[in-house]
């Protein structure tokens, strides 16, 4: 994590896009993403026009999550621990940077989250091991992490 953040803030892109196994936090974030557009609609109880409009707002996400989750928008969340604004100025420094909390889910998993004071509302980084090193795998968004 250490050397992933530090390839972060010195904007050493090579490093950090070999830390990062992009179609693979695409098509979580996508699961997940459309799981919980499921959840929230109580899908047994819309009908006509309202599964029509469920069902092209889940077709929305793919090209939502593509555009949105890149190797940058993840190097922003390394160097401050939160999303930025879309079309916000992201200002690079090596000062401040977040610290993050890391919790050991499996043997080959391991979740990061930034310290903040409320931790409810940043995202976490799930990395996978890929042989000798880690790759994140998985943008936890804070409605889904579990309490």
């Amino acid at each position: 994590m250490m050397e992933m953040r530090d390839a972060a803030a010195a904007g050493d892109a090579d490093a950090l896009y070999d830390s990062i196994d992009l179609p693979t936090v695409r098509k979580n974030l996508t699961a997940d993403l459309r799981a919980e557009l499921v959840r929230n609609a109580a899908i047994d109880k819309i009908q006509g026009p309202e599964t029509q409009i469920l069902m092209k707002t889940m077709e929305a996400v793919d090209g939502l999550v593509y555009r949105f989750v890149t190797a940058e928008r993840i190097q922003i969340i390394i160097n401050t621990g939160n999303f930025e604004q879309p079309g916000a100025e992201y200002q690079k420094s090596t000062k401040n940077q977040t610290d993050w909390s890391i919790k050991r889910d499996e043997l080959n998993r391991f979740t990061a989250t930034p310290d903040a004071p409320d931790r409810s509302k940043v995202p976490s980084l799930m990395f996978e091991r890929d042989g000798l090193g880690w790759k994140v795998t998985r943008i936890i968004l804070p409605a889904d992490r579990p309490n």
